[in-house]
This record gives structure tokens, C-alpha cells and sequence, in this order.
């Protein structure tokens, strides 16, 4: 989920740009946000609602924006947010990553996937396969909340 009230308190500095000043509204594919150009112009700028970022609550780093941007804040929010359904079921990468995981070990076993694909190299997959959100997604699968028909099309 996105949260509203933390981005229509956004307020930061875009160099060479202009000022972040609020949230001009959410939509199902973007997030939009009101600045004032270095001009004074009021404009708008969107980006998609997609980025992992907004889900953690930290702005993206293709803003521009380095004034306190931290890539360790932002990895120890990822880390608490690892197994939460808001991250994997809301944030476009992170679904799309396990999806396309499940897509291929449906018709593949994971043996048969890390040899064809690890070449002998330890792999992410093996991790993957391991987390919350792969045993969760896992037994959705499995169970009869999906149809044999769906399961062909979302995996």
C-alpha cells in the first residue's frame, strides 16, 4: 500500500529541477507529485507507484535527490519488509520477480532449473525458494484458490 499522508508530506529538493512540494494525487499506475520549478512554475511530475521505493516509504533515487538518501536505511527496510504481503503483492518488481520464478519451476523441477541455468554456481533461486513469501505463494498455488485454468495464466 502506498501511504498518502507520508507523501503529502514530502517535501525535498530536486537539483536542477525544482521543489518537491506534496502529493497532487495516486493513481493505479503513478504517483504524482506537485513541485515548484526553479522558476517558480507549479507543474507536476509522475513516476510510477511500481518503484520499491514508495512501498518503504523513500523517494526513488532517479529523482535526483541525494540529501539523505540512504542505500543502508533503505536496505534495513527492505530487510524488516522481506515476507510482508504489502511488498510482494503491491510493488510491480518485486511480484513480477517471483512470479517469473514460479512460472519456471511449474514447468521445470528445481533441480533441472538450477542446471540448466547455475551452470555449478551457487544461485539466488536457492534462496528464493526458501523465503515466506515463495512457501506463501506456494501453497496459493496448490490449494484450490486458484483454478487449473488460472494457474495457467498468472503462472
Amino acid at each position: 500500500m502506498i501511504d498518502e499522508e507520508w507523501l503529502s508530506e514530502l517535501r525535498f529538493k530536486m537539483p536542477g529541477v525544482g521543489t518537491v512540494t506534496g502529493l497532487a494525487g495516486v493513481g493505479s499506475q503513478v504517483i504524482a507529485l506537485t513541485y515548484v520549478a526553479d522558476d517558480g512554475t507549479e507543474m507536476v511530475i509522475k513516476s510510477f507507484r511500481r518503484a520499491l521505493p514508495w512501498h518503504l516509504k523513500e523517494v526513488p533515487r532517479d529523482f535526483g535527490w541525494t540529501d539523505g538518501h540512504s542505500l543502508d536505511r533503505v536496505n534495513r527496510k527492505l530487510l524488516a519488509a522481506m515476507g510482508s504481503p504489502i511488498i510482494d503483492e503491491n510493488c510491480w518488481t518485486y511480484n513480477a520477480t517471483f512470479n517469473s520464478v514460479f512460472r519456471q519451476l511449474l514447468t521445470h523441477t528445481l533441480s533441472e532449473w538450477l542446471q540448466e541455468n547455475a551452470a555449478g554456481a551457487e544461485h539466488p533461486l536457492a534462496y528464493m525458494v526458501q523465503t515466506d513469501i515463495f512457501a506463501r505463494r506456494m501453497q496459493d498455488v496448490l490449494s484450490d484458490k486458484f483454478s487449473p485454468e488460472l494457474r495457467r495464466v498468472v503462472y
